[in-house]
């Protein structure tokens, strides 16, 4: 996966390819309640055209931290990895 620049990931978010962070971070924290999002980025799939990503850190209520990827245009959770494994 290729990390976006902030001007490309505004592009596919202002034009409907990809949806807004927040509401994405919002479905990651679902698997994490209480959890806090310690950054993100949009990601392209290099092999794919067209295929966003959206990768992100959570820290859960025990100070864990998980490393998230999910769909950007669905919000379908694909990774979730870290914590106590």
């Amino acid at each position: 996966m290729q990390q976006l620049e902030p001007g490309k990931a505004r592009e596919i978010v202002e034009s409907g390819v990809a949806l807004p962070s927040q509401p994405l971070i919002d479905l990651a924290l679902t698997a994490h309640p209480g959890g806090t999002c310690l950054g993100f980025e949009y990601f392209e799939d290099e092999e794919i055209s067209g295929r966003y990503y959206l990768g992100l850190e959570v820290e859960d209520t025990s100070a864990e931290v998980w490393e998230m990827t999910l769909d950007a245009q669905t919000g379908e959770i694909l990774e979730n990895e870290g914590g106590a494994e």
